[in-house]
C-alpha cells in the first residue's frame, strides 16, 4: 500500500471539501480553488508515482505550482535558448505579445523589453483573467514533473489564452 504525504493546507481543503461534497451530493468547484489545488496536487503526485520506474511506496505531494514563477523561468529559458542557438527567432516578449494578439486581447496593454519578471507581470495584467490563471495553475498541479519540464513559454501562454 502506498503512503502519500500531503501538505497540511491541502489535507484541510480535501477533508472540508469532500465533506461538503458528501453533504451536498455534488462537486461544484466554482466557489473556490482550494479543493481544486488539493485534488490536482494529489493527482499530479499519483501520476508521477505511476510514471516513475522503481519508485518506493512514499509519494510526497509537491507544493502548488506558482504559475508566475514558472513563466519567469520559462521566459529565461526561451531567451537563453534563442541566444545559444543564435537563430534570431522570436523573443520571449514577442511570444507573449503574439499570444495576446491572437486571442483578441489588447496586446497594447503588454509592455515587454524589461526583465523576465516584468514581462510576465505585464502579460498577466494584459490577460486580465484571474479565472483562467487559476484554472491553468490547477491544471499544472495535476501535471507530472516531466510534463511541466517539457512545456515552453509559448505552450503556457497559449494555454492561458485558451483557458480564458
Amino acid at each position: 500500500m502506498a503512503t502519500i504525504s500531503i501538505q497540511d493546507d491541502d489535507v484541510d481543503a480535501l477533508v472540508d471539501g469532500l465533506a461538503d461534497i458528501h453533504e451536498m451530493h455534488e462537486l461544484d468547484l466554482r466557489d473556490g480553488p482550494d479543493l481544486w489545488y488539493a485534488l490536482a496536487n494529489l493527482v499530479g503526485a499519483l501520476r508521477d508515482q505511476k510514471s516513475a520506474t522503481g519508485t518506493g511506496a512514499l509519494v510526497g505531494v509537491r507544493n502548488r505550482i506558482d504559475l508566475e514563477h514558472l513563466m519567469v523561468q520559462k521566459f529565461r529559458d526561451w531567451e537563453k535558448r534563442r541566444v545559444d542557438d543564435d537563430d534570431g527567432g522570436q523573443s520571449a516578449d514577442e511570444v507573449l505579445e503574439f499570444q495576446l494578439a491572437n486571442s483578441g486581447r489588447s496586446s497594447d496593454l503588454f509592455v515587454g523589453g524589461g526583465s523576465a519578471s516584468g514581462s510576465v507581470t505585464s502579460f498577466r495584467y494584459a490577460l486580465d483573467d484571474s479565472t483562467a490563471w487559476t484554472r491553468y495553475e490547477v491544471q499544472l498541479c495535476a501535471s507530472t514533473k516531466g510534463e511541466i519540464a517539457d512545456f515552453t513559454l509559448g505552450d503556457i501562454a497559449h494555454s492561458l489564452v485558451l483557458a480564458g
